[in-house]
């Protein structure tokens, strides 16, 4: 019996077809089938096919005669049958999410409808500020969002590490110090001389602390990471980058560069319990290390000489020379050759994650439990971690909301390593090549005192602070640090009326950390050992928050005003102790030694804010926002604690707006527009106790008495807040039937009154004092493009741009300071120093160079040797000129295949490895020894024509002689992974098994393109900082990873 279908009943209609796609319900094919409906005086009957862009069938699509109210939706399989009248019958096909079709028949009885996703309709949302979901389309300034399958493609364990290359304009460079190692974060640039560049991380509303925890420097420390390290990757389920002050206002002086929204699974599973497994399995090797040479070994001069520390004797033929550790036996003068691959090990991860999910839209929960074993590359080093994280909400009634989130980590890191000047790293680099690596671990200590059962530094030279035994260093210096993380908040909402809304937050990040080393053995280079460190820091965050929000719809307009307030306080309470010349060897406590030092340290500060915002909407397609804030910071002077700064942004959707005043356009070419422009203010205060006058103890050794105090930093009651003033103008597109997705943005930040410590005349009796000097400017362009190259029902091509440049500039100092010097390194081949001059760009590396004469010929001396300059010159500039990526996609049914290329175009970094390593003898641009004339001039202008020895050439080179372009092109990821069918897994689990994803995976797999000498510009320091990006010294070397993973859910 045939029933009539009409416009009254299509939506309920439709929502049964959906429930069906979906999977929600269980009725067959048959029963879902719907009857066909009755036109009267029928004329012909016309069949057709429905799919969407991918040419999957479209079930649920509405179909009527252009004029009628009556008609037929899509069957399951996309097909419908509709009778229609004769003559010059006009077909309206339309479905939720995509755009409406008028299709003419013109005779035809058959058709085929390809449907266009209406990308101006569908509502893509995001997390800003305040942790608020907002449509992307209402924005008016950049956001963009990084999803948890694009995370988790090759099982990184940082959070940092999964973000590299996956956001225009966020820079993430590593530190180089091995496994668990920080990250330094940037977007758009540095905005500050000397205060924090880091953006401010945010997880689920409440700010996070990602501080990095180390004390590398130049002669050693070490690097326990940053609070970044805490975050799990797999509880993660979006991370949008707030990368201007427009969009990071709302959070006031801390996003002042900007800010990582982290967003986590919450749970609900349509009112079911749902588990989950997730099982990753790495392994890393050393691949990346500095080119050396293979031929001559230990001596000076083209002489063997096995008590020197240089690698300038003779050629290694396998020899028979005097052994090192006892001139009575021999050893062979060969070539160690992989130096670096044989002494670190490989390394590799063990994860394993169990979540537990359920509850529905209103009242969901999840908890996951998980775990992770690092093996470091160094032996005896090695991190482990466990994270707990429960979430969930209740709503009690339709008034009331409450939510919370609990979150504790435990991370035991053990034998991280020892950086810098006193890293293994720094003395393989420089190591003869004829010492053998077995031979050094087989007499690592004295043997003559090792006869009378005492443990003492040996090496085949010294051993002194420049020549170290490394495997000493690993059985010498013991570490062990832990720490204990709880996270989390509690909110209400409150919905006073259903326009009017009252949210309360608390928000609290608590951790214990201590940290214990050990140096256990007598030590002849440094006379405090045996030795004891403890250091036990707490560090608690609060942030109390509340937020009144009122939103309504008035005619053509929707207006949302909301106004709240923030109350953050932070604690840091410290103690450290350490005692030096312990004289009893298992006694490893702070009374057993002879000089003994400790301190505690107090660290507070609070800032109170208030703010306000405003959206208003018109008729969907125009936007409006407006925030203010003002805070009042403990850092600044009284006169200046208080500091206001506002936000306007305006943004249109250039296709509705056509289409509603009926502008015609090729709407196959063009899909979506949208025009975006903003101006904002954001405020930054002062590190912490910056108004008084602090002092420095000094004492007779490292772990001597107190004999004076010195004044250091004088203190400044007049400061004010840094400023940074910011335009940014945006477009966004999509095209070609929604195949081409363009984001582009122009942003230009001038951050002004910069609080810099600067050095003070002598008798002043202080050293530096806090000044609000100089202006800084960042100003560059940024470009997001994603693309659709194929889309069929079973085989995807999907390919992604992420381009960026940005200038940093010095716009002016203050009078009578010629530039600022961010950093110094002092080494054997001079002093290389980062410095910016007013009107310059920001970080130019600044170290001894060729001295030439006017006409640029360098000037070499009667000695044949090139002559340096006397004082520093400028070699090069950190700040690249283009960064960015491109990610490729292939989909086959449930297998896909994924690669993420990773680039850089321009920079500088000066390899202090090499440097020290020619020096040495050891790089491989030493290889070739036969005298050479450098090309140049003499000091009287005569071509130069004396000769010089490979060993006076390269012991006396410049800097100059070993700056690199830093540019480089990396495949940073490549995955394969396969989704098992859902049909499958019904047929063999009885529905037990709900999805299952293998996935095998590189990461670092290869360089295609880099200029340093077999290190790599991008992991290239022993510090986290700006300093660290302008050199490569003695990093831990870059690894290559593969790894398999597995995901089942039940």
């Amino acid at each position: 019996m045939r029933q009539k279908f009409n416009c009254k009943t299509r939506l309920s209609r439709l929502v049964i077809a959906l429930s069906v796609v979906l999977g929600i319900g269980s009725f067959s094919m048959q029963a879902f089938a719907l009857p066909r409906v009755e036109i009267s005086q029928p004329n012909k009957i016309v069949k057709g096919h429905i799919v969407d862009e991918s040419g999957e069938a479209l079930p649920g699509a509405s179909v009527v005669v252009k004029g009628q109210t009556s008609g037929i939706i899509s069957d399951m399989n996309g097909n419908f049958s509709l009778s229609v009248a004769s003559g010059n019958v006009v077909i309206v096909v339309s479905s939720v999410g995509y755009k409406t079709q008028e299709i003419a028949l013109n005779g035809r009885t058959t058709v085929n409808i390809a449907m266009v996703a209406a990308v101006s309709e569908l509502k893509e949302v995001v997390v800003t500020a305040l942790g608020i979901k907002r449509e992307k389309k209402s924005l008016g300034y950049a956001v963009q969002d990084v999803k948890a399958d694009e995370l988790n493609k090759v099982g990184s364990t940082g959070l940092t590490d999964a973000l590299q290359g996956k956001v225009a304009g966020l820079n993430i460079s590593d530190s180089g110090t091995g496994a668990g190692g920080s990250s330094k974060v940037v977007i758009r640039g540095n905005s500050s001389l000397v205060g924090n560049n880091s953006p401010l991380w945010v997880v689920d509303g409440v700010p996070y602390d990602t501080g990095i925890d180390t004390n590398n420097m130049q002669w050693g420390g070490f690097d326990r990471a940053g609070g970044a390290f805490d975050l799990n990757p797999e509880d993660v389920e979006s991370v949008s980058v707030l990368k201007g002050p427009t969009a990071a206002a709302l959070y006031g002086s801390r996003a002042g560069n900007g800010v990582i929204m982290v967003t986590t699974k919450k749970g609900g599973h349509n009112g079911r319990l749902g588990i989950s497994y997730t099982g990753k399995f790495t392994s890393s090797a050393i691949a990346y290390t500095l080119d050396e040479q293979n031929t001559y070994g230990e001596g000076r001069n083209g002489v063997i000489d096995v008590n020197s520390p240089y690698s300038w004797g003779a050629k290694m033929e396998g020899q028979s020379v005097p052994a090192w550790w006892d001139k009575t036996q021999t050893t062979k003068y060969s070539v160690q050759k992989d130096v670096m691959k044989n002494f670190y090990r490989n390394g590799g991860i063990q994860s394993n994650a169990i979540s537990l999910e359920g509850g529905d839209k209103e009242n969901p929960y999840r908890i996951t439990l998980s775990h992770e074993y690092t093996k470091g590359n160094v032996e005896y080093n090695n991190i482990k971690k466990t994270d707990i994280d429960i979430v969930s909400r209740y709503k009690i009634n339709k008034w009331l909301t409450l939510d919370i989130k609990a979150n504790y980590t435990n991370t035991i890191g053990e034998n991280r390593q020892e950086l810098g000047a006193y890293g293994t790293a720094y003395y393989l680099y420089t190591m003869p090549r004829s010492i053998q690596l077995s031979d050094l671990s087989a007499n690592k200590f004295n043997p003559t005192l090792l006869a009378h059962g005492e443990y003492e530094h040996f090496n085949f030279y010294g051993p002194d602070s420049n020549h170290q035994n490394p495997y000493f260093i690993m059985e010498q210096w013991k570490n062990k640090d832990k720490k204990n993380r709880l996270f989390g908040y509690a909110s209400a909402t409150i919905a006073i009326t259903p326009e009017l809304k009252l949210k309360l937050k608390q928000g609290m990040d608590y951790a214990d950390t201590q940290y214990g080393q050990n140096y256990k053995y007598n030590d002849p280079v440094f006379d405090t050992r045996p030795l004891v460190e403890m250091t036990k820091n707490t560090t608690r965050e609060m942030n109390s928050e509340f937020l009144l929000s009122w939103n309504k719809t008035l005619g053509d307009f929707q207006v949302g005003v909301s106004g709240g307030g923030n109350r953050m306080y932070y604690h840091l309470e410290g103690l450290y102790g350490s005692s030096g010349k312990i004289n009893i060897p298992w006694a490893q406590y702070i009374n057993a030694g002879t000089k003994k030092n400790a301190y505690n340290s107090i660290d507070e500060k609070e800032i109170n804010s208030l703010y306000a915002f405003a959206n208003v909407s018109y008729k969907d397609y125009l936007f409006l926002d407006a925030t203010a804030r003002n805070d009042w910071s403990s850092t600044l002077p009284a006169d200046n604690r208080s500091y206001f700064y506002p936000s306007v942004s305006l943004s249109g959707i250039v296709t509705s707006f056509m289409d509603a005043m009926n502008i015609s356009y090729n709407k196959r070419l063009i899909n979506y527009g949208k025009i975006r422009l903003s101006v904002a203010q954001v405020g930054k205060d002062a590190g912490t106790y910056q108004l008084l006058n602090t002092y420095d103890t000094t004492t007779d050794d490292a772990f001597g008495h107190l004999y004076t105090v010195e004044p250091t930093d004088m203190a400044n009651i007049n400061l004010k807040p840094e400023i940074a003033t910011s335009y940014e103008l945006g477009t966004e597109w999509r095209l070609f039937n929604n195949r081409l997705g363009i984001d582009f943005t122009y942003y230009n930040t001038k951050t002004k009154n910069q609080i810099v410590p600067l050095a003070m005349v002598y008798s002043s009796g202080w050293a530096t004092k806090f000044l609000n000097v100089g202006k800084i400017s960042n100003k560059g362009i940024e470009l997001a493009l994603n693309g659709s190259v194929v889309r069929t029902k079973d085989f995807n091509v999907d390919l992604t741009l992420n381009l960026a440049h940005n200038d940093s500039k010095l716009d002016k100092l203050t009078e009578g300071v010629d530039h600022y010097l961010f950093d110094q390194l002092n080494g054997n081949g001079g002093t290389m120093q980062l410095r910016a001059y007013p009107g310059g760009k920001f970080g130019v590396i600044y170290d001894t160079g060729y001295l030439r004469d006017a006409k640029g010929n360098v000037i070499v001396g009667t000695d044949g040797i090139p002559k340096k300059t006397s004082n520093q010159i400028c070699l090069g500039n950190i700040v690249p000129d283009l960064t960015g990526s491109f990610g490729i996609n292939l989909g086959y049914k449930g297998l896909s295949l994924s690669a993420l290329f990773n680039f850089q175009k321009g920079g500088d970094i000066y390899s202090y490895t090499e440097h020290q390593a020619a020096m040495a003898g050891v790089a491989k641009r030493t290889g070739n020894r036969a005298d050479f004339v450098y090309k140049g001039v003499t000091e009287s202008g005569a071509v130069n024509t004396k000769a010089v020895s490979a060993q006076d050439f390269w012991m006396n080179a410049p800097a100059e002689e070993y700056m690199y372009d830093a540019s480089f092109l990396k495949l940073k990821e490549l995955s394969l992974a396969y989704v098992v069918p859902k049909s499958f897994l019904s047929k063999y689990t009885n529905n037990l098994v709900g999805n299952i994803k293998l996935s095998v995976f590189g990461s670092n797999l290869l360089y295609l393109v880099k200029h340093t000498p077999g290190t790599t510009p991008d992991n290239s320091a022993f510090s986290a900082t700006m300093f660290g990006q302008a050199l490569d010294y003695a990093p831990m070397p870059n690894t290559r990873t593969f790894g398999v993973s597995i995901n089942v859910g039940f």
